[in-house]
């Protein structure tokens, strides 16, 4: 959905995910294609018709990550919160460009993402499932305060289910 939603924490800045953003996120994912439940090549047009998919809904806010090196913005990433009640919601759709990795981006995104979730949008929790082989991302989510709550299989892939709490994530403001 259309949203002014916006943070910054350490290096990068988030920002609603625009038309401009579309075909880089497409790029960006389908190198990290292993990572993501479907592992199909997405093209341009199917991104396309995804994006007005997108807009459409009520429930479900998309940002694009801009690392901010040497004073340039640059298109690094995105991250999502989607499934949206008054107090909970879904954290997703986390990818950082591997020429970006080792820097902290994703450890900022992911802190910029929990501040709108638990700040701005006042949410007490938020979950997300996490593929098992996925330790570099399963490991960052632990640091920040999330806790395994169960396990579940997706399309054919085992998934950890991970929560996180407001009122814990607040008083330990990384």
């Amino acid at each position: 959905m259309r949203h002014q939603y916006q943070a910054s924490y350490g290096s990068v800045c988030l920002r609603p995910l625009a038309e401009q953003d579309v075909e880089a996120l497409r790029i960006l994912r389908n190198k990290n294609k292993q990572f993501f439940y479907s592992d199909t090549e997405i093209t341009q047009e199917q991104q396309e018709q995804w994006f007005k998919r997108y807009l459409a809904k009520k429930n479900d806010i998309m940002f694009a990550v801009y690392a901010q090196i040497e004073n340039t913005d640059m298109f690094a990433g995105a991250t999502a919160l989607y499934n949206m009640s008054d107090t909970r919601c879904e954290f997703g759709r986390f990818v950082i460009d591997d020429s970006f990795r080792g820097r902290g981006l994703g450890r900022d995104a992911l802190v910029a993402t929990m501040g709108i979730a638990f700040g701005q949008l006042k949410m007490k929790s938020m979950h997300l499932s996490v593929l098992e082989c996925n330790c570099r991302a399963l490991d960052l989510y632990e640091r920040l305060g999330f806790t395994v709550i169960g396990k579940e299989d997706i399309d054919g892939k085992r998934a950890l289910v991970l929560n996180a709490v407001a009122s814990e994530f607040l008083s330990r403001r990384v």
